[in-house]
């Protein structure tokens, strides 16, 4: 099997009342379903900062000027077609006022097909949530 290298960039959204912002994530193929942070792959020549903000604003429609530092960088990987993609995500740590969810900003795109659902979690709820959440630690984050 073909592999292939990917990083993507991603935002733990966090409120100050320390809600995080996630996005329920089911493979066409039903092999993976779990909560992820809302982000995506780099585009070439982009920095994290800049694939960041871009996919922030396609996917929620949210204007992001600054991430700050990445806060974690975690490796995995998937099946996508018939390839192995080895991914390296970064993570940054983006304080946000709540607000209302619309679906994904670019409703024609392939994430809309793959999010089923996109929802702001409580400490209290992720704690006690069976689904796989992407990072596993995000409570550790968001406590910050």
């Amino acid at each position: 099997m073909k592999k292939k290298y990917r990083k993507a960039s991603r935002a733990i959204l966090v409120t100050p009342e320390k809600k995080v912002l996630l996005m329920k994530y089911e493979s066409p193929d039903g092999r993976w379903c779990g909560w992820i942070t809302p982000g995506g792959g780099l585009a070439a020549a982009e920095t994290h900062t800049q694939a960041l903000c871009r996919e922030l604003k396609e996917e929620l429609n949210l204007s992001v000027k600054d991430t700050g530092e990445p806060v974690l960088t975690l490796t995995h990987e998937f099946q996508y077609e018939n390839a192995l993609v080895v991914q390296h995500d970064t993570f940054f740590y983006i304080t946000v006022d709540e607000f209302v969810i619309n679906r994904l900003h670019q409703p024609d795109s392939f994430e809309s097909q793959c999010i089923t659902e996109i929802r702001w979690f409580s400490i209290k709820e992720l704690q006690s949530c069976d689904d796989l959440l992407v990072p596993s630690n995000i409570v550790d984050y968001i406590e910050k």
